[in-house]
């Protein structure tokens, strides 16, 4: 019985992961090609934030932020769980059938929207269990380690204990930088689970817009320009030179 269960979650925990992963490069076409080097380039930047996050960071997390973290994973859990059931909801009175080439095109991006929504929130919701998982972990036996206390030692000089030494700090940095990618990584996935509402949402609209011929368009330029005049440019000089800053001191 008890490892009849271990087959199972394992084969739905694997395909999750494997559909979680193969959505997020994927269109309402159900289009896309797989990265060549497995992470996506959002993701190759969030895993080299995170070596650089651990290495600048060798006590790991302070237990403030790690209950702060904790709580908002807890509250965005629920809340995808909610909207898995909303759309899940919508996906049982959405009606597929359609007449003509365009509506069932239309119907046809309705259900690779479903599909990605489900896939990509649902390994989301896996990815927040898992941090908090390991967050739980580390408190438990890793939080104490400072990392930067420890040096390399000359060949001649390694023991046995000095290996299991070696072992253990390796298992830590592996888990704290497993740990700063997957929080990434997590964000990365809210901004595709957004990015799939709004493709649903605009689906919706382009539908149902009035056939309207407007006399006079404008770019958004236009009409911020109208309401607001030009934004002096060293607004926008202080704009990037702030994000760099806060960049810099987040991570050194």
């Amino acid at each position: 019985m008890y490892s009849n269960f271990c087959h199972v979650l394992k084969y739905y925990v694997l395909k999750l992961i494997t559909k979680g992963q193969e959505w997020q490069y994927k269109n309402l076409n159900g289009k896309g090609d797989r990265p060549k080097l497995y992470f996506t380039q959002l993701q190759l930047i969030a895993l080299l934030i995170s070596i650089l996050f651990v290495y600048t960071k060798p006590k790991g997390l302070s237990n403030e932020m790690i209950n702060y973290v904790l709580s908002s994973l807890s509250i965005m859990t629920a809340l995808f769980l909610s909207l898995i059931i909303i759309i899940f909801d919508k996906f049982n009175n959405f009606n597929f059938k359609g007449e003509g080439d365009d509506e069932k095109i239309h119907k046809f991006h309705m259900w690779n929207f479903f599909y990605q929504f489900n896939a990509i929130t649902s390994y989301a919701i896996l990815i927040s269990t898992s941090v908090i998982i390991l967050l739980v972990f580390t408190l438990m036996f890793g939080k104490e380690i400072d990392v930067s206390q420890y040096t390399f030692v000359s060949y001649k000089l390694v023991t046995f204990e000095s290996i299991l030494l070696f072992l253990k700090l390796l298992f830590v940095y592996s888990i704290r930088i497993v740990i700063a990618y997957f929080l990434l990584d997590f964000f990365i996935l809210c901004i595709y689970a957004i990015s799939s509402i709004f493709q649903y949402v605009s689906n919706e609209f382009i539908k149902e817009r009035p056939n309207i011929k407007v006399n006079r368009e404008e770019s958004i330029n236009d009409t911020m320009q109208e309401e607001y005049g030009n934004l002096p440019k060293y607004l926008k000089i202080i704009f990037i030179i702030s994000f760099i800053l806060a960049m810099l001191y987040v991570l050194f």
